[in-house]
């Protein structure tokens, strides 16, 4: 079976997988690998048209001298996962944590490159907002809009991530 896709396509459909793993505790070297795949695609497009991630935003505003080493920090995971050339009997550390800020960031994307969201994306924002929510009040304060999306999920248990994903259908 043929099927025709855009890069945009294919960047939706595994951010979408990597979101639903990561909703229902699943496998955090997948999400991670998923997610990559995706921010990948999405930043090459970002690129073309002037729209850069958080993570690239923020790697922007560390020192020029520093930048080179905080990429390969970041690409570290990513690259072991993908790649054995160089250490096929290597062991990483891996922190699955670094997965909620690549799907952070792919969404926000993904958001700016479309001007969509889709429903498993808005799952995974309003946990976002519903974990993280003490750290954030500050921002949910000065935005009308951002309150009333969290007024709408703060219900839910962060810690039962399944419920956002039940929550966006």
């Amino acid at each position: 079976m043929s099927l025709p896709i855009t890069k945009i396509e294919a960047a939706r459909s595994q951010l979408e997988t990597a979101i639903r793993i990561f909703l229902t505790d699943g496998d955090p070297v997948s999400i991670h690998t998923l997610t990559n795949a995706a921010r990948g695609i999405l930043q090459d497009l970002g690129s073309q048209r002037g729209v850069r991630g958080l993570m690239e935003e923020a790697i922007a505003n560390v020192d020029p001298h520093l930048q080179k080493v905080v990429r390969e920090v970041v690409a570290r995971p990513r690259n072991f996962f993908k790649h054995a050339d160089r250490d096929p009997d290597g062991t990483l550390v891996f922190s699955a944590d670094v997965n909620i800020a690549n799907i952070l960031d792919a969404v926000t994307l993904y958001q700016e490159l479309t001007g969509e969201t889709p429903g498993i994306c808005l799952a995974f924002l309003a946990w976002f907002f519903v974990r993280y929510k003490e750290r954030l009040r500050e921002a949910f304060s000065k935005s009308e809009g951002a309150q009333a999306a969290l007024d709408a999920v703060e219900h839910l248990d962060p810690k039962d991530k399944a419920s956002f994903l039940e929550w966006a259908r």
